[in-house]
């Protein structure tokens, strides 16, 4: 990664707990962990998804109150898609 740009995430508490525990262990930065964490599916997906229209940032939903449920659905969505087609005809018996 070439260029760097910082973002701020809002993350589950325990989540946060998770990604401290290991990248202490690892020896790097939560920043760092979660960057190489990503990257690959986050990639994927990208390649995976052709979207022309968009939305507005100030209409993205955000993973609070009433919009928890629509976000989890959606992420549940690209994991879908993404399990389908890294995994697809896997036996999970044989891994």
């Amino acid at each position: 990664m070439s260029d760097i740009k910082r973002c701020t995430m809002s993350l589950p508490a325990d989540l946060v707990s998770q990604l401290d525990k290991l990248s202490t262990l690892a020896g790097i930065s939560r920043s760092a962990l979660v960057a190489e964490l990503l990257a690959e599916p986050v990639g994927v997906l990208d390649r995976m998804i052709s979207v022309d229209n968009l939305p507005e940032p100030d209409s993205l939903r955000r993973l609070r109150g009433d919009s928890m449920a629509y976000v989890q659905d959606k992420v549940s969505e690209l994991r879908r898609l993404l399990d389908d087609d890294l995994f697809g005809g896997v036996d999970d018996g044989n891994l």
